[in-house]
């Protein structure tokens, strides 16, 4: 598509990109009512160009029930906009979405990946909202009194409303991360709240739109077992890159290798992956796949991977500065290759 440049100026060429880019969040928000994203865009616009036409484009948009961004960005063309240049990252075949869901296992990197997309500051908030199989442990997360008259799908809409707000943080993008071990048990309550749904991914896409699903993976299990076996003796479970102890769950004390321990938890992350790929299939979802090493030599990489797939501008990665260091020493590589050398992993 050709681009228009006519008496362009840094000024004005960065007012037309943000009323696009706030256009398209706003439609993001609205993706049953689309021409509310233009209410106050496309007159803003046309006050910006100084010619007719916006509330025509918005009207188009309201009949025709078009993606009111792509109406937008063709009048600001035809109506020869000073300062346009068309954004290819605005192209409306680039992928949109209301929600995304990390689906994961403890020690992936997911801790990370969530901090980043959080600090982007257009794609929500990523959290474990649900980490605990327990509606009393979901009320007390988002400081909600528990009503024991009130029907269960009452108390669970006012869980999961909670749950959005925190998630969305304002951006019109809810994020959620979704642990294995408690996924059957959030699944079972999202059927009482949304009964009407005939798969797990209707109901999905009931609560929360249209959903991205990604699935966050460590390749190397023995080094994510013993990551684990680590931090559940040590109590400490998350740390800055200056070193300042962002988790800790327990009182310090020194770690002591225990095979069986490893054992078990090796085996548990092998059938979550296991788990989440199964259900993957049976739900017919393609998710964004990532892998703990990528995340980790790459993290403004993957950030920015998640940025483009969800539709969300990834220059928005710029500035963000990852805010979690890694935990394995010395100590995690020789419980690793004891491991590996007593159960003939190679």
């Amino acid at each position: 598509m050709p681009a228009v440049v006519r008496d362009r100026t840094p000024a004005e060429t960065t007012t037309m990109k943000r009323l696009l880019w706030e256009a398209k969040l706003t439609t993001r928000k609205h993706p049953r009512k689309p021409s509310r994203a233009l209410i106050g865009t496309l007159p803003a616009c046309r006050s910006q160009a100084g010619k007719p036409g916006a509330l025509a484009a918005h009207s188009r948009a309201v009949q025709s029930g078009r993606n009111p961004v792509t109406i937008l960005q063709h009048w600001l063309i035809k109506a020869r906009v000073p300062g346009l240049i068309f954004l290819p990252f605005l192209e409306p075949a680039m992928p949109e979405f209301n929600a995304y869901v990390i689906c994961t296992s403890p020690r992936s990197g997911s801790t990370l990946l969530c901090k980043m997309l959080a600090a982007t500051g257009v794609s929500g908030n990523p959290g474990s909202y649900f980490h605990r199989p327990s509606i009393s442990d979901w009320l007390g997360h988002f400081n909600l009194a528990e009503d024991l008259s009130a029907p269960e799908i009452q108390t669970l809409a006012r869980i999961f409303q909670a749950a959005i707000e925190k998630g969305s943080r304002g951006t019109g993008l809810f994020g959620l991360r979704l642990q294995r071990h408690s996924f059957d048990f959030f699944m079972q309550k999202l059927a009482v709240l949304h009964p009407e749904g005939a798969t797990d991914l209707e109901r999905l896409e009931t609560a929360f739109g249209r959903t991205l699903f990604i699935h966050l993976t460590r390749q190397d299990k023995v080094d994510q077992a013993v990551s684990y076996v680590k931090a559940e003796q040590t109590g400490l479970w998350h740390r800055a890159p200056d070193g300042t102890e962002l988790e800790r769950l327990a009182p310090a004390r020194e770690p002591d290798y225990n095979s069986q321990q490893i054992l078990a938890s090796y085996k548990t992350f092998k059938a979550y992956d296991l788990d989440w790929r199964t259900w993957f299939e049976s739900q017919g979802i393609e998710p964004l796949c990532l892998t703990y090493d990528a995340l980790s030599s790459d993290p403004l990489g993957t950030l920015r991977k998640c940025l483009h797939r969800l539709g969300v501008d990834p220059e928005a990665a710029n500035g963000v500065t990852p805010g979690v260091a890694k935990l394995a020493d010395e100590t995690s590589r020789n419980w690793a290759d004891r491991f590996r050398l007593e159960q003939g992993i190679a």
